[in-house]
This record gives C-alpha cells, sequence and structure tokens, in this order.
C-alpha cells in the first residue's frame, strides 16, 4: 500500500513537472507567435496579413496529416513500452516520410486549383513555397512526439521555443528588407530546415534511448490502427479552427474581411495555443496508467487537468471578451477595429475547444482514437451549414457564431462520454463558482475599459481580484493551492 501510494505520487510529480515544462514552452510559442502576427500585420497591408493567414490555414490543413497521427501513436506506443521505442520510431519514420512526400506532391502541384477557390492567382506561388514545409515538418513532428512518449519534456519544450524564436526572427527581418508577403512565406518555410537540423542535434548529443534486447520489426499494422482515427480527430481540430476563415475568403468580396478575421482569430486562440501543454502532457501518463489498469490515478489526472485548466481558462476568455476592442488596437491598430466583434464571441468558442483537446487527449490515450474521431468530424458539417448561413447575414462576426457553436457541441459530448468512461469530472459547483466569478471579473474589466498598455497590470488586478473573490465564495481553498503549489515546483 506504501509504495502504491508513493508511486501515485510520483506520477503525479512526473505529470506536473511536464505540464510546467510545456506550459513554459507554450507561452514563449505564444509570445514569439504573436510578435510575429503584430509586426506583420503592421509592416504588411491588411490585404497581404490576411493572404498570409489564407496560406498558412490552407498549409495547417496539410500539415495535419503529419503532425499527429502517426506522431500520436509513437508517443503512445513508446510511453506502454520503451524498450520498443527504437523499432516504433523506425517503423513510424517510413509511414510518416511516405505519407508526407504524397502530400508535398498533391499540395504543390494542386496549387493552381486551391488558389482559384479564393480567386486569387498571386497564391500560386506561395502554395508552392510553403509545399516544402510538409516534409520537413513531418520529421520534426514524429520526432517531437517520439520525446513526448519517452517524456524527455525539457527537449521537447526546447524545440517548442526555438521554433517560434527562429522563425519571428527570420519572418520579420525578410519582411522589413523590403520582401514583404513572399518574404514572409519565405521566412516561414526556411524555419523548419533550420528545426529539423537542430532537432537531430538535440537527438545525438542529449537523448540516450534503450536498446532492446532482441531485434524487433514494430508491426506498421499497429500504428496504422491507431493513428487513422487520431489523424482524423486533429483534421476535423484543424479544421475547426481554419474553416470559418476559408468560407469568409470564398462568401465574402472585401479581402480587407479576411484580415480583420485573421487578427480576431491569432488573440483568440492565445488561450488555446496556452493550455495545449495539458493535453500533451495528460496524453502519455493517461496512455500507461489506463494500460496499467489503474483507474484511481487516471480519475486523478482527469480531475485535476480538468480543474486546474477550467480554472485559469475561464477567467481569460471572459477578460479577452470584454476588452476586445482594446486588445485588437493594443495588439494591431485601430485600423483593425473591425474584428473586435467577432473576437467577443470566437474566445468563447476556443474555450470550448480547449476543453474538447483535454477530452480528446484522454480519450484517445484510453485506447478510443475512434471516438474522438467520430465526435470531432461530426462537427465539420454543423459548422459548415453555420457558416453558409451566418456569413452572408452577419458577416465575419456569422464565422465566429458559426464555429463556437460547433465547438460547444464537440465538448458536451466529449466531456458525457469521459464522464461515463471514468465517472470523473470537475463539480457543477465548482464550476459555477468559476464562471460567477469571472463574469464579475470581466463586467468590472468591461467599466473600465482601459487602453493601450495599461490594459496588462489591469488584467493582473482582475486575475488577482478574480482568485481572491473565489477563494471567498469556496471555488478554491487551500487544499488547491497545495496542489498548485505541487504542479508548479519543479525537481529534478
Amino acid at each position: 500500500m506504501i509504495e502504491n501510494a508513493k508511486h501515485i505520487r510520483e506520477e503525479k510529480h512526473n505529470l506536473a513537472r511536464g505540464t510546467v515544462f510545456l506550459l513554459v514552452s507554450q507561452t514563449s510559442f505564444i509570445f514569439f507567435s504573436y510578435i510575429l502576427h503584430i509586426g506583420l500585420g503592421r509592416l504588411l497591408t491588411i490585404a497581404d496579413y490576411g493572404n498570409f493567414g489564407i496560406v498558412l490555414s490552407t498549409l495547417s490543413i496539410f500539415l495535419l496529416f503529419v503532425n499527429s497521427g502517426v506522431p500520436e501513436a509513437v508517443s503512445k506506443y513508446v510511453s506502454e513500452n520503451p524498450l520498443n521505442a527504437i523499432p516504433i520510431r523506425n517503423k513510424a519514420l517510413k509511414i510518416q516520410l511516405l505519407l508526407s512526400l504524397v502530400l508535398f506532391v498533391v499540395f504543390f502541384f494542386s496549387a493552381p486549383k486551391i488558389a482559384s477557390i479564393f480567386r486569387d492567382k498571386s497564391l500560386i506561388n506561395l502554395f508552392r513555397i510553403t509545399s516544402v514545409v510538409i516534409p520537413v515538418s513531418s520529421v520534426v513532428a514524429l520526432y517531437y512526439h517520439f520525446l513526448n512518449g519517452l517524456k524527455a519534456f525539457t527537449e521537447q519544450a526546447t524545440i517548442n521555443i526555438l521554433r517560434a524564436a527562429i522563425r519571428v526572427t527570420l519572418v520579420l527581418i525578410l519582411v522589413y528588407a523590403g520582401f514583404g508577403l513572399n518574404g514572409a512565406v519565405v521566412g516561414f518555410s526556411a524555419t523548419s530546415l533550420i528545426i529539423l537540423m537542430l532537432t537531430m542535434l538535440i537527438f545525438k548529443y542529449k537523448i540516450k534511448l534503450p536498446r532492446p534486447r532482441t531485434i524487433i520489426n514494430y508491426p506498421a499494422e499497429k500504428i496504422i490502427g491507431f493513428a487513422a482515427p487520431s489523424l482524423i480527430f486533429s483534421g476535423a481540430i484543424t479544421l475547426l479552427l481554419t474553416m470559418d476563415l476559408l468560407f469568409i475568403k470564398s462568401l465574402l468580396s472585401d479581402p480587407n474581411q479576411s484580415g480583420f478575421y485573421t487578427s480576431a482569430t491569432m488573440i483568440a486562440k492565445i488561450p488555446y495555443y496556452l493550455f495545449l501543454a495539458i493535453p500533451l502532457a495528460i496524453f502519455p501518463v493517461v496512455s500507461e496508467s489506463v494500460k496499467k489498469r489503474r483507474i484511481d490515478l487516471t480519475q486523478s489526472y482527469i480531475k485535476n487537468s480538468l480543474h486546474f485548466l477550467i480554472l485559469i481558462l475561464t477567467p481569460t476568455c471572459f477578460l479577452i471578451s470584454s476588452n476586445a476592442k482594446s486588445l485588437i488596437s493594443l495588439f494591431y491598430t485601430s485600423g483593425y477595429i473591425a474584428a473586435a466583434h467577432p473576437l467577443q464571441i470566437l474566445v468563447f468558442g476556443i474555450m470550448f475547444l480547449s476543453i474538447f483537446s483535454i477530452f480528446g487527449a484522454i480519450i484517445k490515450a484510453s485506447g478510443k482514437p475512434t471516438i474522438a474521431m467520430a465526435i470531432a468530424i461530426s462537427a465539420i458539417p454543423i459548422n459548415a451549414v453555420l457558416n453558409l448561413i451566418f456569413i452572408p447575414q452577419y458577416g465575419i462576426a456569422g464565422a465566429a457564431l458559426a464555429s463556437s457553436i460547433s465547438m460547444l457541441l464537440c465538448m458536451l459530448f466529449s466531456a458525457a462520454y469521459v464522464f461515463y468512461k471514468f465517472g470523473s469530472f470537475l463539480s457543477l459547483v465548482s464550476l459555477f463558482k468559476i464562471v460567477l466569478t469571472s463574469v464579475v471579473v470581466s463586467t468590472f474589466m468591461r467599466i473600465l475599459s482601459p487602453a493601450g498598455l495599461f490594459i496588462i497590470p489591469l488584467y493582473i488586478i482582475s486575475f488577482t481580484l478574480y482568485l481572491l473573490l473565489l477563494f471567498f465564495i469556496g471555488g478554491i481553498n487551500i487544499h488547491h493551492l497545495s496542489k498548485f503549489k505541487t504542479l508548479i515546483r519543479v525537481n529534478y
């Protein structure tokens, strides 16, 4: 019993440490990414900035086939059986390279057709330049998730930070030097090549892989069997994040509208990108605990991760929505103020999607990727129909509303399944207190209506007030604070 309790404490600490490393890397990634978008929003025209968003959104649809699926299968099976890490990697790498080369050829030669959908021939060369990112990123993604399976969170975080820092530096230098939108796309693509080389160096000098006792030809069928539904799941998530912008480009004649919406999505996605660390950290540990049939440990992971996510995510999204105009002006310029209304709506859709990403990771880690896949893809036709209805009627705010409704449905269905499967969830009383306190604090910020850099210290004050009010009404207590202390205390 004592050994069992000790093991649970060690596993919780590993999850806490991994979450902290990945949270730090995601925070850095967000910081550099938003420096990039703020810079481009000011250096490029609104129309060119919108086209940059279109290029990245289209590329992301192709990248989803190599950034998820096979890499996630590697993370799962390596975490379950580290002694087979090398055979798993070798087999997965062959599958990944073949898939990426096919996608590269398809994207490169279909560029004219894709550009015609957006009624803009200038996108053809931009699409072809970024097509090189596909095979390069496929290798980086596989090794990135390989590190995740080994629970080498420090090295995983390092790759994430370097990727964001190098990209912003290279892209802004080329744009500032006068190469415009073409320079931005070239810099973005070249970053992938640099990160691939750095990733190989990290593996050569930092990672010691366990050698299998015997030579194993790991079955490709096992990897593909998990990768296929996981890939479709990630594809659905990517479409939910991008299809609204693609519908705007196709349905609205004003080229500036895609620029406005790109700026709104970049701010709305801050919470999503930040808290991606939690599903990344929870995936390998839940996979391991489920394989060992440790239901008590799995329930603890689910409850603690959800509580931490919702505790921080909810007030963040309410505060962003309450001061959308100030944030748009701060990040971009007053010329982008039309993005404020869709931002007020879309940030809640992103909140629902962030919670869904946790549930999705739990469902996949439990060995049921087809369930997560089914929930995610069910939202795609709903999102498409709502975009077709709402965009002609409400413009870019309609796109935000369409996405938010479909993301809400994903969250509700996945929450129901996780509760049915594991019986572990955040209490409704705690959830009510968190939402109530978030509404009070965001209303306070809306009344103050801060502008410029003054919004930053007021956000800090508001968040502190939120925690104090929540503590006062019993939404958090000493027990929760001690858990948070464990989370942020990183011991080597």
